[in-house]
């Protein structure tokens, strides 16, 4: 894993390379971050994600895929050999991929789409690196030759997000709205058009993330953690949970490697 720093550091949270071979692996969930993601596979120019656990049939691109911010968990595919590099975008960072975040929320689609031909030649140069640094090397160069000023994130976004890392930012919209002096409309288009969800709907990510962190960490009853991240109860977290992951609270169970992901339990 690579943290930029320099003009990409306020719009990429990482690069991160994978390779290896997972024999038992099953799908996963992929817990919304706020966030958008390239995944690029280096073994084979295909790449399927599902919407949900009761997805069959997927959602199949080239191997150089967007994930964009989402609003819910999305399963990915149980592959056993993996060779994947990819880029985490920071809320709000995906205008680098050169559309607003707005027209990607909630979609999985070809980086194609949006590049064009150059993703060939782009994955061409990563499979041809000796070392994951090279890989990045290549990433930060690929993004930095796509910035421009229209895609700086707007200050009085930037303010809101800096705030969303607050456990009780969902409370405090109304009072960032107020001191924005925009009229609700408008900061909401604002927040929305760089990030892609809604202040509220944002909120509630950033709050089920912190959760997740909890809940790994067996920090604490579920009331306990309903109360430390603002819900009004344990109730409200578990609807919250089961609407935004797909499952309950005492269902979850975090993956080895990150808190945002878990295996799927499937059923038969």
């Amino acid at each position: 894993m690579y943290r930029p720093l320099g003009p990409l550091g306020p719009y990429v949270d990482c690069f991160w390379y994978r390779r290896g071979d997972v024999p038992n692996r099953r799908r996963e969930l992929s817990m919304p971050t706020g966030g958008a993601d390239v995944v690029i596979n280096l073994n084979d120019d295909c790449i399927t994600v599902f919407e949900n656990t009761r997805d069959s049939l997927g959602i199949r691109t080239r191997g150089a895929i967007v994930h964009g911010p989402q609003t819910r968990s999305f399963v990915i595919n149980d592959l056993k050999r993996v060779h994947f590099v990819g880029i985490h975008f920071k809320p709000g960072g995906s205008g680098l991929l050169g559309v607003p975040a707005a027209e990607i929320l909630n979609r999985h689609l070809s980086l194609h789409d949006l590049w064009g031909d150059s993703v060939g030649s782009l994955r061409e140069q990563l499979m041809e690196c000796d070392s994951p640094r090279q890989m990045f090397v290549v990433l930060e160069q690929a993004l930095l030759r796509r910035m421009h000023e229209k895609q700086m994130v707007k200050p009085v976004v930037s303010f809101a997000l800096r705030t969303f890392n607050r456990p009780d930012a969902f409370l405090r919209i109304a009072e960032l709205q107020r001191r924005s002096g925009y009229s609700e409309r408008r900061f909401t288009d604002l927040f929305k058009q760089a990030v892609g969800l809604p202040p509220k709907k944002f909120a509630r990510v950033m709050r089920l993330r912190a959760t997740l962190e909890q809940l790994a960490n067996g920090s604490g009853t579920l009331a306990e953690v309903a109360a430390a991240n603002g819900y009004f109860d344990h109730a409200h977290l578990t609807n919250d949970f089961q609407e935004l992951v797909g499952v309950a609270p005492s269902e979850y169970r975090p993956s080895a490697r990150s808190v945002l992901h878990m295996e799927v339990r499937e059923t038969k």
